[in-house]
């Protein structure tokens, strides 16, 4: 996981975690069994201070060896590169569940030295998510977009966890921002496409449009993401 970390992308892949559901049945499905792209997704910012850049590459190697956020040098710097050092140090041990406390600790450490650091929000919020605190996922995601409007993440992930309790119109709402933010962000296009087929429509005019705009989503998903179980489903129902 560190190795993917370190290059400090604007977001990271997960093929061998997502669901791998079966292609749903034409008709209406239960919310649970709805196949959802990813989940819940880090932020990544592509303007990362030279000093935090430094830190991480130089603590490769500890990190790996000792698996331990505390382990990781702090750089000393302006308050916005203390902040992105501890919210750099978090992403590295964010997803593992023996680190969840640790990685809380250390993003709400980033939050206080810099209030306005809207992707340690983002990623604050996922591990709240993670340990079972979806209102507070909810509110640390609204916070982030409040700092920063343009941040896919954040709104990808309130439309997942809006898809997740089947209010799909607010899950569209998120997630067509989310592809606003970013063209390219893949998982986004995926459970938007879905969200709108599952959202249905009042008349059939309403369902015709819904239609057409899940298919230029399932279309552009494909773009990205050509191959994989998800290219599968994304085709099937382009058939």
């Amino acid at each position: 996981m560190a190795a993917e970390i370190i290059n400090l992308r604007p977001r990271i892949k997960e093929r061998d975690k997502r669901r791998s559901k079966a292609i749903q049945p034409a008709g209406k499905v239960a919310v649970k069994d709805v196949p959802k792209r990813g989940g819940v997704q880090r932020a990544w910012d592509f303007d990362c201070p030279k000093p935090a850049a430094e830190a991480i590459e130089a603590s490769v190697q500890s990190i790996e060896a000792s698996q331990a956020a505390k382990v990781i040098p702090f750089r000393t710097g302006s308050p916005h590169e203390q902040a992105y050092n501890l919210y750099a140090r978090a992403s590295l041990i964010d997803e593992d569940p023996a680190q969840y406390d640790a990685a809380e600790r250390l993003y709400r450490e980033a939050i206080a030295i810099d209030p306005k650091l809207a992707i340690a929000y983002t990623n604050l919020g996922n591990v709240r998510y993670r340990k079972g605190e979806e209102a507070d996922a909810v509110e640390l995601y609204e916070k982030a977009i409040a700092i920063d409007d343009r941040q896919p993440e954040a709104h990808y992930n309130l439309g997942y966890l809006r898809m997740e309790r089947g209010k799909f119109g607010a899950a569209i709402e998120s997630l067509r921002t989310a592809v606003a933010c970013d063209s390219r962000f893949a998982d986004a296009h995926f459970n938007l496409a879905m969200a709108l087929e599952q959202s249905g429509g009042s008349t059939n005019e309403d369902r015709r449009a819904i239609r057409t705009e899940a298919h230029s989503h399932w279309r552009r998903y494909l773009d990205l993401e050509p191959e994989g179980t998800w290219a599968d489903i994304a085709r099937a129902h382009l058939r």
